[in-house]
């Protein structure tokens, strides 16, 4: 079964694809944990399934983590501790996070959106997340950027770390929740971590905020329109 799963990205493509249905992704991480539950994991578990949690760790010394990284027996230690191939590229931690770099744009009389940075925008590819304010600020968006985003659990559940995840899906759904409620919606920067909040949470954590939270996030790549009268997104 392990073996069979793999190569599995865990992208949920299946769900849509599958004639039946079938959501291997999830079907995955069930796997993992049960198979683990109480047992030592491999240790791209303990990295790679973990990796929000150390990026926000090393962001303070993000320059001295990239200096190691672009050392070449450094480097090869790290590709092996994550369970990496040695010939795949590292990706550089930003040297400030992007909830550190991004200004809201506020003007009065605009409809408001609220920007949820995952945490690969906010600890090593900053520069999306800054295209995606100029392109919700050139739409006619008044954009708020959410200072501190609780992250959505996706590398925990990938590796099938539930329980940890669903502690990480409760606290992510009780800050967004308040801006749903309002009617705001809530942009996302990466799909894989929308889907979390559209379907996981749903299924994983038994709480009814869990559903309006579901219906209350978008992707950029959604479209943002421009009627007569003001803006709205679509």
């Amino acid at each position: 079964m392990h073996e069979a799963l793999d190569l599995c990205l865990s992208c949920k493509g299946c769900a849509s694809d599958c004639p039946t249905g079938t959501d291997m992704a999830t079907y995955k991480s069930e796997v993992l944990h049960q198979s683990y539950k109480g047992r030592i994991r491999p240790r791209s578990h303990y990295i790679l399934g973990r990796l929000p949690f150390w990026a926000r760790v090393t962001s303070p010394i993000a320059w001295l983590a990239n200096l190691g990284l672009r050392t070449p027996g450094v480097r090869s230690i790290a590709r092996w501790a994550a369970g990496v191939d040695q010939r795949r590229s590292l990706p550089m931690f930003a040297t400030r996070r992007f909830t550190r770099t991004a200004r809201p744009v506020l003007q009065a009389g605009r409809p408001k959106v609220v920007v949820w940075a995952d945490s690969f925008t906010e600890y090593f590819s900053t520069e999306g997340g800054q295209a995606a304010l100029r392109v919700l600020d050139t739409a006619g968006y008044d954009v708020e950027v959410l200072r501190r985003p609780q992250c959505c659990g996706l590398t925990w559940i990938t590796t099938g770390q539930l329980d940890t995840a669903r502690d990480m899906i409760r606290r992510a759904v009780e800050q967004l929740h308040p801006y749903v409620a309002a009617g705001v919606p809530v942009v996302g920067l990466e799909p894989s971590c929308l889907s979390v909040l559209r379907s996981d949470a749903v299924e994983l954590i038994d709480d009814p905020r869990a559903v309006d939270v579901a219906q209350g996030v978008f992707t950029l790549a959604a479209g943002c329109s421009a009627p007569k009268g003001g803006s709205r997104l679509t």
